[in-house]
């Protein structure tokens, strides 16, 4: 359907299924000059994949969105739809948007510690001989069962303990229940929001809601402030971390940062 959406535009594209190849040979093959507009067809994670290959280089990202929530596309105005997301990539404007960055890794929405990184680990390998909801109630009981508070240490915060710690690539508003979506992706700041819950079944009730998208100020222990920079330390080795829901781990000490119109990006309707 993509290639075929290409075509009736009349838009000269190389299609190329990212696979298992190295991001970095694919582009190297393709784009030795570093200076096209590189397109991805995806959800978040693979625009955030895409994207750390564009930062810093002359190349334009485009996103033609394909996930299941599509939060950057969204929230940086762009289309939803194949035909549509196709047509502002040929004739629409090119803008400068924020990214966020901790260990040399970007992110373009939020990176989130704690029981969502975790869960979301176990959802994967569950999912792999599971169906879709079997995979997600197996993964809250397990991350329930073993669940332990994370002890961090926010730069001028102190320390403190919470159960998710979220970092946003600028400010959400809320939207009723729900966290919400960025207005802006260009005001160059982090927003840093943590919660505690009270107990075990607290926490399960507070996973389920991040899960869904309706974690929100209404929560009990909800705290919040925006900075530029935000550096959180723990006495642990590693800590799991979920950038735009892809899980890895990094070694602490992490030192988040705003990266202000890092990334040039085509076909915004607004992004303001």
């Amino acid at each position: 359907r993509l290639a075929k959406a290409l075509g009736a535009s009349k838009t000269g594209a190389d299609v190329v299924s990212i696979g298992r190849k190295p991001l970095e040979k694919l582009l190297a093959e393709h784009d030795p000059g570093a200076n096209r507009l590189i397109v991805a067809a995806g959800g978040d994670g693979t625009a955030r994949g895409i994207a750390e290959a564009v930062v810093g280089t002359e190349r334009v990202l485009g996103v033609i969105p394909l996930g299941t929530r599509n939060h950057f596309a969204r929230d940086a105005g762009l289309p939803l739809t194949i035909e549509e997301a196709i047509a502002s990539l040929r004739d629409g404007p090119e803008t400068r948007v924020d990214t966020g960055e901790v260990a040399g890794r970007l992110f373009l929405n939020n990176a989130s510690l704690g029981l969502y990184p975790i869960f979301v680990e176990e959802r994967r390998r569950r999912s792999r001989f599971s169906t879709r909801w079997s995979a997600i109630a197996g993964s809250a009981w397990w991350v329930l069962a073993q669940h332990r508070r994370l002890r961090v240490h926010i730069d001028q915060d102190g320390e403190t303990r919470a159960s998710i710690v979220f970092i946003g690539n600028n400010r959400y508003e809320p939207e009723g229940l729900r966290l919400g979506r960025r207005r802006a992706l260009d005001r160059g700041e982090l927003m840093l929001v943590t919660v505690d819950p009270s107990g075990p079944w607290s926490a399960m009730h507070l996973l389920l809601r991040a899960v869904s998208g309706s974690l929100a100020k209404q929560e009990k222990a909800y705290q919040h402030r925006c900075a530029q920079a935000i550096d959180i330390d723990t006495r642990r080795h590693q800590m799991r971390v979920a950038l735009d829901g892809e899980p890895l781990r990094l070694r602490p000490p992490l030192h988040f940062r705003s990266r202000p119109a890092s990334l040039r990006l085509r076909g915004t309707r607004t992004v303001t």
